[in-house]
């Protein structure tokens, strides 16, 4: 159907195109993009304020996980304008948390701690004690913003600060009954304490940061959980064990499209092969890895 031809209150195109890119996130991210950016043409035709925004979301999500964070950045961004000119605190909430965590991955933390502190202090007013009857997409995106502080302040190395967070999570998503990033706490706790010296109690947490993901049939994110099995054993100085789990990585993320997490796990190959003075295997991962950056770097 022409996008010129749709009705002005005709919001079941837009949805059906919306879902669909949806359903093919995880799998055919490609097929998304075209989906997603279907739906907010659509959105945009019918004059849809919240479609063009959700389609703007996802479409940037999207990019994330082919590792384009310039393209992904700049739909943030129409995001964060199209919510301030809707008076949208929540979707300004939602978008400075998005650019934080969009941040970590890059990676750039001064800016990171920049946009999540500025998504803490818009939260605030809507989930203070005196609060009464807190609408539940507020108590969703505060676990969100803990979350993502605890794996910024994880990945610079201020463990007090990232165990203060993560349990932080842990207790608020057991508060607000909201499961969904249990296992990503459970694994940040694991990468904590492998940071910390204490390899049992780290496999610990990833053994059952793995079983909480395979119990809520949340398969996408394994591919980074096998990664951090990895960098536990390379820490710990086992090369066979952390080239195994480096290896189904590799696979997983291959699999899921991820193409950045792909090329973290291709280098993290290069590296354990490198330092076992395997030159054939470390220069095809090599190989692989700059392959796979070079492509993220000349994306559109």
């Amino acid at each position: 159907q022409p996008v010129t031809s749709l009705a002005s209150n005709d919001t079941t195109a837009v949805k059906a195109s919306f879902d669909l890119a949806e359903q093919y996130m995880f799998f055919k991210p490609g097929r998304g993009i075209i989906m997603a950016q279907r739906s907010y043409a659509l959105a945009v035709a019918i004059k849809n304020s919240p479609y063009q925004r959700r389609s703007l979301v996802l479409l940037a999500n999207l990019y994330v996980g082919l590792g384009n964070y310039t393209k992904a950045m700049k739909l943030y961004y129409d995001c964060l304008r199209l919510a301030e000119n809707n008076h949208d605190d929540y979707a300004i909430i939602q978008t400075y948390n998005n650019i934080g965590s969009t941040y970590i991955q890059m990676p750039d933390y001064p800016k990171a701690f920049l946009y999540l502190r500025q998504a803490q202090q818009k939260l605030a007013p809507y989930i203070s004690p005196s609060s009464k009857n807190i609408p539940f997409k507020f108590k969703k995106i505060d676990i969100y913003i803990l979350n993502n502080f605890g794996e910024a302040f994880l990945f610079t190395d201020k463990l007090d600060s990232a165990a203060y967070y993560i349990n932080k999570g842990i207790k608020d998503q057991s508060t607000y009954q909201f499961d969904d990033l249990r296992p990503v706490f459970i694994s940040d706790l694991g990468i904590l304490e492998s940071k910390k010296g204490n390899k049992a109690a780290a496999l610990n947490y990833l053994h059952k940061a793995e079983k909480a993901w395979v119990t809520i049939k949340d398969l996408t994110n394994l591919d980074l959980l096998y990664f951090q099995y990895a960098k536990v054993y390379k820490k710990f100085n086992q090369p066979d064990s952390a080239i195994f789990y480096a290896q189904k990585a590799l696979s997983s993320a291959a699999e899921a499209n991820f193409l950045a997490d792909e090329a973290a796990a291709a280098k993290l190959l290069y590296e354990l092969y490198d330092a076992k003075q395997n030159i054939p295997l470390a220069y095809k991962y090599y190989k692989t890895a700059t392959r796979i950056n070079d492509s993220l770097i000349n994306k559109d």
